[in-house]
């Protein structure tokens, strides 16, 4: 397995005038999962090991894979479980960014308006490629290729006005708040690949 992890954050807060201010907040990360297929099914190393014989050398003498079961007379399954880890690629990557907007207008010096914008995106891509020689990928090789994206809008605006009258102090708050989302996702599988070094759908 190999994991590789990005993130950044960046924030500014300007005052434009007296009365205005404005600031961004920025938190992009991104996350790359190159790993061995765990799910619960012969298709996983894991779970074929426990399954397979006991009496079969995993490789042949020049470091192939042996894919005979002999001293074994019948194959429980198409594959072994090191061609199950060494013809598998499976990848996903994690994408996101959270980011605000934001905007203080002191209209008068009792009335202040305030709004944030904040937007979330959010991306999961993942590619798998079975190999001819693997448990699901016999006889000539599949692949899947998945693309989920996720947008999300927030946003909130206030008015308040402070005053006071005598020895009373009041305040009088206005606002609204809209959100908005948005998903999309597209997939894809093919098989019938002419040769295992071929990795992506086209």
């Amino acid at each position: 397995n190999l994991l590789k992890r990005y993130s950044g954050r960046a924030h500014l807060d300007h005052a434009v005038s007296d009365q205005i201010r404005i600031g961004i907040n920025l938190n992009p990360s991104r996350t790359d999962n190159y790993r061995v297929y765990t799910e619960n099914a012969v298709a996983s190393a894991f779970t074929y090991a426990a399954l397979y014989y006991p009496n079969v050398p995993a490789r042949n003498a020049d470091g192939s894979v042996n894919l005979s079961v002999a001293p074994n007379k019948n194959a429980q399954f198409n594959g072994t479980p090191l061609s199950n880890v060494e013809g598998i690629d499976f990848k996903s990557t994690l994408t996101q960014l959270v980011s605000q907007g934001t905007l203080q207008w002191n209209i008068f010096q009792n009335l202040v308006f305030d709004t944030k914008l904040g937007v979330e995106l959010w991306q999961l891509t993942e590619k798998f490629k079975r190999g001819s020689k693997t448990t699901d990928g016999f006889p000539d090789g599949n692949a899947f290729s998945s693309n989920d994206q996720y947008v999300n809008y927030n946003l909130n605006s206030t008015l308040q006005y402070t005053g006071q009258v005598g020895d009373h102090k009041y305040s009088i708050l206005g606002g609204f708040d809209v959100q908005r989302s948005q998903n999309t996702t597209f997939s894809a599988f093919a098989r019938g690949f002419p040769s295992d070094l071929l990795k992506n759908i086209s």
